[in-house]
């Protein structure tokens, strides 16, 4: 007879939280628990150079982003290896909230004036 599998007292394990993850699933519960475990918004994926912010603005991560951008670890001038600005991926994508929500973090009290989109 097969004895069952001994499981912890804390129950199955858990994964480590990640903020590229969340940032592609607009995941703002697993964000406060990589942002708790010590991880910054300023990591770069090696691969493409993407921060989670890019990351966000690439799958259309809205509610990410807006609790991202209040972690004084988020910095949205950070460019990716092509060049470009999370800003810049919402913009590809015609996505016009998310790139006011970073444009709101980049300029903050409207510095420079955001163009509507036409």
């Amino acid at each position: 007879m097969l004895k069952p599998r001994a499981q912890s007292k804390e129950g199955p394990r858990r994964k480590d939280p990640n903020l590229f993850t969340a940032a592609r699933a607009n995941d703002i519960v697993e964000l406060s628990e990589a942002l708790s475990a010590g991880k910054q918004l300023d990591e770069v994926d090696f691969e493409d150079g993407f921060t989670p912010l890019h990351t966000a603005a690439f799958n259309g991560s809205g509610d990410y982003l807006r609790e991202a951008l209040r972690h004084h670890s988020a910095n949205p001038w950070l460019r990716d290896h092509q060049g470009y600005l999370a800003i810049d991926h919402a913009d590809a994508r015609r996505d016009y909230e998310i790139s006011r929500l970073l444009y709101e973090a980049m300029y903050p009290g409207g510095a420079v004036p955001l163009a509507e989109p036409e």
